[in-house]
């Protein structure tokens, strides 16, 4: 009898584990499991320092991400119509004037926070340059190096074929500063050096009416 009730309570003990190992793996999760890939577009675009130094883009070109998993995914950013200040061409290196082109690593992450730790929405995205992003600035003979991680939020929730991500930020401070990837902090390290002086400034990012589209409806746990 004893030894019946040992194996009795073992097995409840086992149920409960599982249950939240379960509950816990759900709660990490970003997409229900299942890859899948999307295309991502804006309107203007404006990267700033915290000096106030700007470039403004006048749209972010459709182009394709692809997840590899429920929350990971990489792809190309490309902005078009990219000035400083109104006035000197921007564009990345080997690219026409006034476009940057990039390769970043997407993850969709959890509870993105502001600086002064408020909840900005349940699920936020994470976009990190996969390499530095060196800009030219041809007409002032300057050489930009980007590197880092920008974050927005995710204002979309239940099941969607397109997605509202919202970027906003000014002068080098973001509007969502911190997300989480399970017990892992993702934070916001976007910054900039102008000709390898070794001083780099932060970078904010805001893009006006950021879109992801996908070609199926997607559902982000918990939501």
């Amino acid at each position: 009898m004893k030894r019946m009730k040992l194996v009795y309570l073992s097995l409840l003990a086992v149920v409960a584990l599982g249950a939240f190992a379960a509950a816990t793996a759900s709660a990490e999760e970003g997409f229900l499991p299942k890859p899948a890939t999307a295309i991502i577009l804006g309107g203007k675009s404006i990267l700033e320092t915290t000096s106030g130094t700007k470039i403004e883009c006048t749209k972010l070109d459709e182009t394709t991400i692809t997840f590899s998993s429920d929350k990971h995914g990489e792809g190309l950013l490309h902005w078009l119509g990219c000035k400083a200040e109104a006035l000197f061409a921007y564009n990345s290196l080997a690219d026409k004037a006034e476009e940057l082109l990039g390769k970043f690593l997407f993850l969709v992450c959890l509870d993105p926070k502001s600086s002064t730790g408020t909840l900005v929405d349940n699920f936020g995205i994470a976009v990190e340059l996969d390499s530095p992003l060196h800009v030219e600035v041809p007409a002032e003979g300057l050489l930009l190096s980007i590197t880092g991680t920008m974050l927005g939020a995710i204002l979309t929730s239940g099941k969607a074929k397109l997605w509202n991500v919202e970027f906003l930020g000014k002068k080098g401070v973001s509007n969502v500063t911190s997300c989480l990837e399970g017990a892992n902090v993702k934070s916001q390290s976007l910054t900039v050096e102008t000709n390898e002086s070794k001083k780099p400034e932060a970078l904010s990012l805001s893009i006006e009416s950021g879109l992801l589209q996908f070609k199926e409806e997607v559902e982000l746990m918990g939501s």
